[in-house]
């Protein structure tokens, strides 16, 4: 890929905004009787930012994986392999913003060098092993299928402040719940956790897929640039990418563009583009 590369004089790629969630999933949901899970991100980035490819089947060090990839850097935000382990990365903004690493590298690198891994627990041991210094800040979250069939999928998160000076730089947090839901905006990430909230109000009634994919295209008509669908002057929600694991492994993305170009807020979400692959564990 061509994002595996040093970038200097840029820190590329992972969206200045994002939502993502996890839900439970019935094996009845998704065509089987194993533990599975479904996970919906939106990509919010600058409009004059190149639309990125469409997920196809990548090998990360072997592992085949489905991914999409960003057209400006060659990395990717999101994938899932064929363990049924799904990666994601967002941006994290704190109130203080620490100083650039020396030698960025991007962001967008960090799923491909763990895309790989079978079980959550290497995955997770690799992440510990990355050198954080290099990347700017980021919220690294991986999903596993449960242990049994009505187990809640497991989570690991590695939030990394972008300053090893507050704390101990990456805060890592490892469960397992039937629902989760995580936000972050270029703006501040404290100002979008109503959308956090937003989500535990819509998962009260049950774990529903059409409620998570509704979710994911709610607009505050007051308030664009926090909605979960956003717009604001020259940034907008620019994707929508769904995965599902259950006996077998899919992911839908769907572009999301202004309905009458720059300036307006109408954004209208495409028809997915769709790809699979066949579980291996």
């Amino acid at each position: 890929m061509a994002g595996w590369r040093e970038l200097r004089g840029r820190c590329a790629l992972c969206s200045r905004v994002c939502t993502l969630s996890v839900i439970a999933i019935r094996g009845e949901q998704v065509g089987g009787s194993r533990a599975g899970y479904r996970v919906v991100m939106n990509r919010d980035e600058r409009d004059d930012r190149p639309e990125a490819k469409p997920p196809a089947i990548h090998l990360y060090h072997g592992t085949r994986a489905l991914a999409p990839v960003d057209a400006l850097a060659g990395g990717t935000w999101i994938g899932v392999n064929a363990h049924g382990m799904t990666f994601t990365l967002m941006n994290r903004t704190d109130t203080v913003k620490p100083a650039p690493p020396e030698r960025p590298l991007s962001r967008g690198l960090i799923i491909p060098a763990l895309a790989h891994h079978a079980r959550l627990e290497d995955a997770i041991e690799a992440a510990r092993a990355l050198d954080w210094s290099r990347y700017p800040p980021c919220r690294l979250t991986i999903f596993a299928p449960g242990a049994v069939v009505a187990a809640s999928p497991r989570i690991a998160t590695f939030s990394w402040s972008g300053d090893a000076q507050i704390g101990k730089g990456v805060d890592e947090s490892i469960f397992a719940s039937p629902a989760a839901c995580f936000a972050s905006s270029g703006l501040g990430d404290a100002l979008v956790q109503i959308r956090v909230q937003l989500f535990e109000q819509t998962v009260q009634g049950g774990l529903d897929p059409s409620g998570q994919s509704r979710f994911h295209q709610h607009r505050w008509p007051e308030s664009s640039p926090t909605s979960v669908l956003m717009s604001r002057p020259a940034h907008r929600t620019v994707s929508i990418t769904t995965v599902e694991v259950g006996e077998t492994i899919t992911m839908a993305y769907s572009p999301v563009r202004r309905a009458t170009g720059p300036g307006t807020d109408e954004l209208v979400v495409t028809e997915p583009v769709l790809a699979s692959l066949v579980r291996r564990d």
